[in-house]
C-alpha cells in the first residue's frame, strides 16, 4: 500500500514494492504498449529510468499505445526534456522520483489543459479517490470528459459501482 498520508499506527508497517527484473519490466511494457520491445535496447533503457517500478512501466507503455508515432528511444528522450517542478528538495534528490515525475509530466502535457487540471485537483483531496460529482464541485466545470481522458492515459483508475459504493476514480498514490 502506498499513501500520500504517513501512520506511525500500532500494527502499520510499511510495504516496500520492489522493482521489477529487466525481463518482466519489458513483459509488462509489452503488455500495455500492445507491441514488442522485448529486442529494444531503448525500452530496456527505459525501464531502467523508470527504476523498473510498475507503476511507471505501465503509464509508459500506455503513452506508447496511445502515440502512434512514440517509441521507447522518443519517450525516453521526451521524459528527460520534460522539466518537473517538485517543490520537496529531500524527494529531487531521489533520481527515480525525478524520472517518474518526468513520465507523469509528459504524460499530462499531452493531455488537454482540463485533464491536467483535474488530475491536480484530485491531489487537494485527504483520500486518493474522488467521485465524478465531488470533482465536478470542487472544479465548478464538468469534468466527465477529463476523467476519461485521464483514465485511458493510466494516469487514475475507475472504481467502478458496487451495491455499496458509488463509481470514483483513484489517482495512484506513489
Amino acid at each position: 500500500m502506498t499513501a500520500r498520508q504517513r501512520s506511525g499506527g500500532e500494527g502499520i508497517k510499511p510495504i516496500k514494492v520492489d522493482a521489477l527484473s529487466p525481463e518482466s519490466a519489458i513483459q509488462l511494457l509489452n503488455f500495455h504498449a500492445g507491441r514488442d520491445y522485448t529486442k529494444d535496447v531503448d525500452a530496456l533503457e527505459l525501464c531502467n529510468l523508470l527504476s523498473f517500478l510498475a507503476f511507471a512501466i505501465r503509464i509508459a507503455g500506455i503513452n506508447l499505445q496511445i502515440f502512434n508515432n512514440s517509441t521507447p528511444k522518443t519517450l525516453l528522450n521526451d521524459i528527460k526534456a520534460t522539466p518537473i517542478d517538485i517543490s520537496d528538495p529531500k524527494r529531487r534528490s531521489e533520481e527515480y522520483r525525478e524520472n517518474v515525475a518526468r513520465l507523469i509530466q509528459f504524460s499530462l502535457e499531452s493531455l488537454d489543459k482540463g485533464a491536467e487540471d483535474v488530475f491536480i485537483a484530485m491531489g487537494a483531496f485527504f483520500a486518493p479517490a474522488a467521485t465524478p460529482e465531488i470533482l465536478s464541485i470542487y472544479l465548478n466545470e464538468p469534468i466527465h470528459k477529463f476523467l476519461n481522458e485521464l483514465h485511458i492515459s493510466g494516469l487514475i483508475e475507475l472504481i467502478r459501482a458496487t451495491d455499496n459504493a458509488v463509481a470514483s476514480y483513484r489517482l495512484h498514490d506513489l
